[in-house]
């Protein structure tokens, strides 16, 4: 971290420079209701100077290029002479040319020597020259001996962006000058050269009433402070001035910056406003800086890095010790929090830059490393346990000791949960007649697959019994729609399994079928066995009768059977129908019984068809059987069954009905299924 701070000290001055042209694009936006009416209201925390009037901008724009006769400049310099003869009659206080003058006209003598006198005429007149790094060209020699002139120069930044402006030029040879900017300043406060002091860090300007002390960035720039917006510096175009159409008097005791605006010829300038603006108007800006004194100051040599480690410090050695993971969470957010309106506060309220990212990096970084380490710590004990446990419990029962590791206690809780329950139809005879190993393989296979299934829908699996498998949908975590949950599993496995076999007739193994029976009710569920070992499971009536559903698909030769409260909760997502009334072994009350047919938005358009057909015939002749008119029930579902051969539990509803038929019984039917022992 100590490397960071001292070694990124690029990498930080890039966030700083970053954030602070946040505070001017906010400033700007917060000014533009129309446009971002939401920051309209924090206006007054970012206020915006006036224009204090001593600039006005003589500008060649696109009207004096389309209605100016001749060239465009700097060859038409005749309309150069032209404005500042009509300037100078104002008596402004300073003229900067923002234009250069590199060679004497190649076509017209006479208009060279008409600008030379024009400028002669003109006091108190700075010409720009070229400068390109440190090489530095005054305009052509004649032009040159008539005026001052300075070197304009934007520090470039690594997004182009203009942030700071030249104020002294450092040449090979030779003292120190003032830039452009700065002459202009210096002509209006009326001072001589040696009324500036050029320092190797600040520049003195020594005037009547004080002197000013500008700090030089770098030993040469100052920083921009965009606080007012530039495009609303009056502005006169050479087009008026060319035809006469301005008062001279307009120009009296101000500063005219004569330069280009025009979309043809000039390109512009990047800024932190988001807004790219033409040269001159930064240079009038810079100097409205320096007259108001609203330059933006740097931040002090070091700030930054000696701001880091006192925080790194302070966080690492102090807060992280003393406080929990959250009250540090919270005091680190309000410590940066206080950086950022420190950061805020200083340039748009003090004038002062303040470099904070180094502060903020040691916050977070060191928030980071601490609350990781005890996270480290914490994730390494939980790992510990569940190392130790994952053996003999699920993964999910043990992400719920985790979270909660008094429910490691032998105890159990009254709960509504959907019990699955699903076994492998003849798989003993099957076994019989297969190698162990090819017993045991083909067994993973379909477990493997049937249990990904319910991991999938986010059942607990509660144990195998041999090819048997016991899941539980609501529990240890609560789920709203578990009873829908264990359906969705129950279609999927039918499915899956169904895949499977495919597969394995192609390669010449059994083909294994699977009852499933879910039922929904109150049951216990917990932790329970001994002290030594226990299994998080469910116990109950409603267990068992998941179980007995299980069973009960042999009499229906069915694939899928659940309970009422089952068919009641999914009757808005599961496809279901009615089989009647089961006695269930072991139990004197009757249970209405329900089939899974599918869900009501399978994908399968068709074989949501066929289950509606299904549910629908099946009932109609349920009905019917129930009502004595045992025929018609038959007539109802010969109709079906001629197009679907495969409802074995249609099929077995007609071979009951067709028994009634041939000898009803003496007090009709009453729609109840005898369940068969095992």
């Amino acid at each position: 971290m100590l490397a960071v701070l001292i070694l990124g000290r690029n990498l930080l001055t890039f966030a700083d420079t970053r954030l602070r042209d946040l505070w001017v694009r906010w400033r700007v936006a917060a000014h533009d209701p129309a446009n971002h009416p939401w920051l309209a209201t924090t206006a007054r925390f970012f206020p915006l100077d006036r224009h204090s009037g001593e600039i006005i901008l003589a500008m060649y724009d696109d009207r004096a290029y389309l209605g100016i006769p001749g060239p465009p400049p700097p060859w038409n310099r005749r309309v150069y002479a032209s404005a500042l003869r009509t300037i100078a009659k104002g008596g402004p206080r300073v003229v900067a040319v923002d234009l250069f003058f590199r060679a004497p006209s190649v076509f017209d003598i006479e208009q060279d020597q008409d600008l030379i006198e024009a400028v002669r005429a003109t006091p108190n007149i700075v010409l720009m020259s070229f400068r390109r790094d440190t090489f530095v060209a005054r305009p052509f020699p004649r032009l040159a001996e008539a005026a001052i002139c300075a070197p304009p120069y934007f520090y470039p930044y690594i997004d182009e962006s203009v942030r700071k402006a030249s104020l002294v030029y450092r040449p090979h040879e030779g003292p120190p000058g003032l830039s452009f900017p700065g002459e202009v300043a210096r002509l209006y406060w009326g001072l001589r050269l040696d009324q500036v002091e050029i320092r190797e860090r600040e520049v003195v300007y020594h005037k009547p009433d004080g002197d000013l002390t500008v700090p030089l960035d770098e030993g040469e720039n100052v920083f921009i402070n965009y606080n007012s917006l530039v495009r609303q510096i009056p502005v006169v175009s050479i087009f008026d001035l060319y035809h006469n159409k301005v008062d001279p008097a307009l120009f009296k005791d101000r500063i005219v910056m004569v330069g280009i605006s025009n979309s043809m010829l000039q390109d512009r300038f990047l800024t932190p406003t988001g807004l790219p603006e033409f040269g001159s108007l930064i240079h009038a800006l810079t100097v409205q800086n320096l007259l108001t004194n609203s330059f933006l100051h740097p931040p002090p040599d070091h700030q930054g890095v000696l701001l880091g480690l006192f925080l790194l410090a302070l966080s690492f050695f102090g807060l992280a010790r003393w406080l929990g993971p959250l009250p540090y969470i919270g005091v680190t957010a309000a410590l940066a929090g206080g950086l950022i309106t420190t950061s805020w506060y200083g340039m748009i309220f003090r004038l002062q830059m303040i470099d904070i990212a180094p502060g903020l990096l040691s916050l977070v970084a060191t928030a980071v490393f601490s609350i990781g380490l005890r996270y480290y710590h914490e994730v390494s004990e939980k790992l510990r346990i569940k190392n130790a446990f994952q053996h003999y419990v699920t993964a999910s029962v043990v992400n719920e000791i985790l979270r909660d590791p008094a429910k490691l206690n032998l105890h159990g809780e009254e709960r509504i949960l959907t019990v699955f329950f699903s076994d492998v139809a003849g798989f003993t005879s099957l076994s019989e007649g297969l190698p162990p190993i090819q017993v045991v393989d083909l067994l993973n296979e379909y477990l493997t697959e049937m249990t990904e299934i319910i991991f999938q829908y986010e059942g607990l699996l509660d144990k195998y019994e041999g090819d048997a498998i016991m899941a539980v949908f609501g529990a240890p975590i609560g789920q709203v729609d578990h009873a829908t949950r264990a359906c969705r599993a129950a279609l999927a496995n039918q499915r899956a399994l169904a895949r499977l076999r495919e597969k394995w007739r192609q390669q010449g193994r059994p083909e294994l079928h699977v009852r499933i029976g879910i039922n929904t009710g109150i049951v216990v569920v917990g932790n329970m066995g001994s002290r030594m070992r226990f299994d998080y499971t469910v116990i109950g009536d409603n267990v068992n009768l998941a179980a007995r559903l299980e069973t009960a698909n042999k009499l229906f030769s069915s694939g899928i059977i659940i309970g009422p409260t089952t068919a009641e909760l999914v009757q808005n997502d599961i496809l279901t129908r009615r089989l009647g009334l089961l006695q269930v072994l072991g139990r004197q009350q009757q249970v209405e019984v329900f089939e899974v047919l599918t869900s009501f938005d399978d994908p399968d358009a068709a074989r949501l068809a066929a289950a509606r057909a299904g549910k629908i015939a099946f009932e109609e002749a349920f009905a019917l059987g129930t009502s004595r008119r045992y025929a018609e029930g038959m007539t109802r579902l010969e109709t079906y069954l001629q197009e679907h051969r495969g409802d074995r539990p249609a099929t077995i509803l007609y071979e009951k009905l067709s028994q009634f038929a041939a000898y009803p019984p003496a007090d009709g039917w009453n729609g109840v299924w005898l369940q068969e022992a095992k």
